[in-house]
C-alpha cells in the first residue's frame, strides 16, 4: 500500500494529524479505564485489568512513536480515510445529480403547465371569436327571416321547423298527443332549381330522409341514409330547446 506523494503532501500531513490525536485519544481512554479499574475492582481482578489496560496503552503509546507517513498502520488508516472521502464525494454527487434531476423535472412541469395555460387561454379566445362570429352571423340571418316562416313557426310544434342559410328553426307549440317525439321535420328552401323544397326528416339513431317537393308537385324521396354527425348532434340538442328566440 503506496502513500500518495507530491501532489497529496497536504492531505498526508492532515490526515497524520488527525491520526496522531486518534492515537493520543485512545491512550487517554485507556487511562481513564485503567483508573476505574483500579478504584473499583479489588485484588488480582483488579491487578490485572489494570495490567491489560497498560499494555494497550503500551501499543498505542508505540504506534504514536513510530507514525511516519511511511509506516503500515498509518497507510493503512489514510486508506480508509480516502475510502470514506471517495463514498461522501460519491454520494454528494448522486445527491446533486438527483437534485439537478428533480430540478429538470419541475422545469419540465412547469413548461408544461405554462404551455397549456397558453393553449388554454388560445383555445378560450378562439371560441370566444368563433361565438360573437356565429351570433353575429346568425343575428344578420335572423334579420332577413321572412315572415311567412315567422308566422308558420308560431303554429308549430318544437319538433317541426324551418333551416334558413344554414339556421335551424323550431316551432313554438308543445308536442300534440299524435306526434312522435323522435322525429323531426325541418323544411329548407333550396335556390336551385327555383321553388324547391327539401324535407329533412330525422329520427333518433334510426335515419334521415330526404324528400324534394318543386311547386305544388308532390314530395320524392331523393336521399335516405343513417344518422349524420350533424343531424344527429343538431337534432339532439335543439329538440331539448324549446324555443327558437324569435319572441
Amino acid at each position: 500500500m503506496s502513500v500518495p506523494d507530491a501532489d497529496s503532501a497536504k492531505a498526508v500531513a492532515f490526515y497524520m494529524t488527525s491520526y496522531r490525536k486518534m492515537l493520543k485519544e485512545k491512550i487517554r481512554q485507556l487511562e481513564r479505564w485503567m483508573e476505574q479499574a483500579d478504584r473499583r475492582m479489588e485484588g488480582v481482578a483488579a491487578e490485572g485489568a489494570v495490567q491489560r489496560y497498560r499494555e494497550k496503552m503500551q501499543v498505542q503509546q508505540a504506534l504514536l512513536d513510530s507514525a511516519t507517513p511511511e509506516s503500515e498502520n498509518f497507510k493503512e488508516y489514510y486508506s480508509k480515510q480516502l475510502e470514506v472521502i471517495e463514498r461522501q464525494q460519491s454520494n454528494n454527487s448522486k445527491r446533486i445529480e438527483s437534485c439537478l434531476k428533480e430540478q429538470e423535472d419541475n422545469k419540465k412541469k412547469l413548461d408544461a403547465y405554462y404551455s397549456q395555460e397558453r393553449e388554454n387561454r388560445r383555445s378560450d379566445n378562439i371560441t370566444k371569436y368563433q361565438i360573437r362570429r356565429e351570433t353575429e352571423r346568425y343575428f344578420s340571418i335572423h334579420e332577413t327571416l321572412p315572415s311567412y316562416i315567422r308566422e308558420n313557426l308560431r303554429t308549430m310544434p318544437y319538433n317541426k321547423g324551418y333551416i334558413f342559410r344554414g339556421v335551424w328553426y323550431f316551432g313554438n307549440r308543445p308536442l300534440g298527443k299524435h306526434d312522435d317525439p323522435n322525429v323531426t321535420i325541418m323544411i329548407e328552401r333550396r335556390s336551385s332549381p327555383h321553388n324547391t323544397l327539401w324535407i329533412h326528416e330525422y329520427k333518433t339513431g334510426e335515419y334521415h330522409k330526404i324528400f324534394e317537393k318543386k311547386g305544388k308537385g308532390p314530395q320524392t324521396l331523393i336521399s335516405e341514409e343513417g344518422p349524420t354527425a350533424y343531424g344527429r348532434r343538431f337534432v339532439e340538442e335543439q329538440q331539448k330547446t324549446l324555443s327558437t328566440l324569435l319572441n
